[in-house]
C-alpha cells in the first residue's frame, strides 16, 4: 500500500506549483480536456462512483478518505495527469508494454502481501480498480521520463524537475481546459481548487 500511495504522491508533487491548466468551458458532458482528447463527465462520475462501492469491501475505519467534490476532484486530476503523461510519451516515442505493465503490478502485489490486499490498498490512495492499469501506465512512463533526464546528466531532484517542465509545456500546448464544474486551476498552488472556496460559487451541476 505504501508503494502505491508513495507513487501516487510523487505524480502530484510533479505538478505542484506549476500553472498547467485554464479553466474554462469545456464541450457538452466533458470534465476536461487534453488537447483533442476529451475526458468525459461520465467517465469521472463511473471511477467515483466505483471508489465509493470498492471501499465498502475494506476496512476503511484507518483512512482518511474524500467525497464529493473533493474525491470528484481527486479522481479527474489522476486522468488529467495520467493523460499528460500519456501525450508526453507518445511525444518521445516511449512505449509501455503490457508485460512492463505485468511486472510493474507484480512488485506492487509483493509490496503490499498480494492480490488480497490490493482493494484496500487502491481504496486508501483513492483509485478505482479499473484505473489500477492506467495508473501503473503512468507509473512506468514516469520512471523511463526518468531514466531518460539520469541519462541526461540529471540527479534525482533535477530529474523530476525536468519531468516537471515536460508537463508544463504540454499542457500549455495542449490548452488543457477544466470544467467548472470540479473547480478551477490554481497557478499559485499548482491544482485544481474549490471554485466556491475561491470566492466564485459554482453549482455542482453548472453548464460550462
Amino acid at each position: 500500500m505504501n508503494e502505491i500511495k508513495h507513487a501516487k504522491k510523487a505524480l502530484a508533487v510533479l505538478l505542484v506549483g506549476a500553472a498547467l491548466l485554464l479553466s474554462g468551458c469545456t464541450t457538452a458532458n466533458s470534465a476536461a480536456k487534453v488537447g483533442k482528447t476529451n475526458i468525459s463527465e461520465s467517465v469521472i462520475e463511473n471511477r467515483v462512483a466505483a471508489i465509493i462501492q470498492e471501499r465498502k469491501g475494506v476496512d476503511t475505519s484507518q483512512m482518511q478518505l474524500t467525497t464529493g467534490k473533493v474525491l470528484n476532484r481527486t479522481v479527474l486530476r489522476f486522468h488529467l495527469i495520467s493523460e499528460l503523461f500519456v501525450q508526453i510519451a507518445a511525444d518521445q516515442k516511449i512505449v509501455v508494454t503490457k508485460a512492463e505493465i505485468d511486472t510493474q503490478r507484480a512488485q506492487i502485489l509483493t509490496q503490499i502481501g498480494g492480490e488480497k490486499n490490493l482493494p484496500k490498498a487502491l481504496a486508501g490512495v483513492e483509485i478505482a480498480a479499473a484505473d489500477f492499469d492506467l495508473y501503473l501506465q503512468t507509473v512506468i512512463i514516469s520512471t523511463k521520463l526518468q531514466q531518460s533526464a539520469a541519462q541526461a546528466g540529471a540527479d534525482q531532484n533535477t530529474a523530476g524537475q525536468a519531468i516537471q517542465q515536460l508537463l508544463v509545456a504540454k499542457a500549455a500546448q495542449d490548452k488543457v481546459v477544466v470544467n467548472a464544474r470540479y473547480g478551477k486551476w490554481d497557478p499559485t498552488t499548482g491544482d485544481i481548487v474549490d471554485t466556491e472556496a475561491a470566492g466564485a460559487a459554482v453549482s455542482p451541476k453548472a453548464t460550462p
